[in-house]
């Protein structure tokens, strides 16, 4: 609690009859007490390993609390998704960079109903992603995307999937070898932007605007592999989302599924 006390006088000094005072108690909001962040496991492979995120011992009086999960790579933050009540969330997530031996952080940000937030920390190592030989990036890309719509339709749920499934092999893409097929690696690359343009419809969340530009900029990270279909895909995604009207994200009760970029 806080109190706060305002004093006026006069100019010509303070007397006791020349005094008025008020006074004003109020409260401060405080954040949830530190919490934890549980992974399992905490070594995996890229786009074949999927991992259990866990936030749990996050205490607060101002319920409910919602959760958010993210990675910090490269001095980068990324998260996951939007806010979820879901403390637990299963993602594949991308490979780290090599000069940290494949390992970052991942995190989750707790908040509760007024919007203090306190955050857990826990270091994972993603290890490169290997194609099978004799498998095209196109196919990789064509399959990946085929996995958030396996015996259903294209729902909310499955357009996030798809987002997130877009920007992880994206990131794949991005590590290939230089001895990959040029006309191969800029073939996905336009699949991949080509799934996301249904994504973008008339209303949209700022989460799902900032998922989107994430994986753009993904997707464009090596200029040589952009082609013409690539970028009149992208100019078709920006012109949806300026004319799109731009939503709250409502507050999801299931548990969160994602795949990282």
């Amino acid at each position: 609690r806080l109190r706060l006390r305002a004093t006026i006088g006069t100019l010509g000094g303070l007397t006791a009859d020349a005094i008025v005072e008020q006074e004003l108690l109020f409260s401060v909001n405080r954040p949830p007490t530190a919490g934890m962040l549980e992974v399992t496991p905490l070594e995996g492979v890229a786009l074949n390993q999927t991992f259990s995120l866990q936030a749990y011992q996050f205490l607060d009086d101002d319920l409910p609390l919602t959760y958010r999960f993210g990675h910090c790579a490269s001095a980068r933050q990324t998260y996951l998704g939007g806010s979820s009540v879901a403390s637990t969330m299963l993602a594949t997530l991308p490979q780290g960079w090599i000069a940290a031996n494949f390992t970052y952080r991942l995190i989750v940000d707790a908040f509760d109903l007024h919007g203090a937030s306190n955050r857990a920390v826990r270091s994972v190592t993603v290890l490169p992603y290997s194609k099978p030989t004799g498998v095209t990036w196109a196919e990789v890309v064509t399959q990946s995307l085929e996995r958030p719509h396996h015996n259903s339709t294209l729902n909310a749920t499955g357009r996030q999937s798809t987002l997130q499934v877009a920007t992880s092999v994206a990131k794949a893409l991005n590590f290939a070898s230089n001895a990959e097929d040029f006309t191969d690696l800029s073939l996905s690359r336009e699949l991949i932007v080509e799934a996301l343009v249904p994504y973008v419809t008339s209303t949209i969340s700022a989460d799902a605007i900032e998922g989107v530009c994430s994986a753009l900029e993904m997707i464009t990270q090596v200029p040589m592999e952009v082609s013409r279909v690539l970028i009149d895909h992208t100019v078709k995604l920006l012109g949806r989302m300026t004319n799109a009207t731009v939503v709250s994200r409502p507050i999801s009760s299931e548990p969160a599924t994602a795949i990282a970029w």
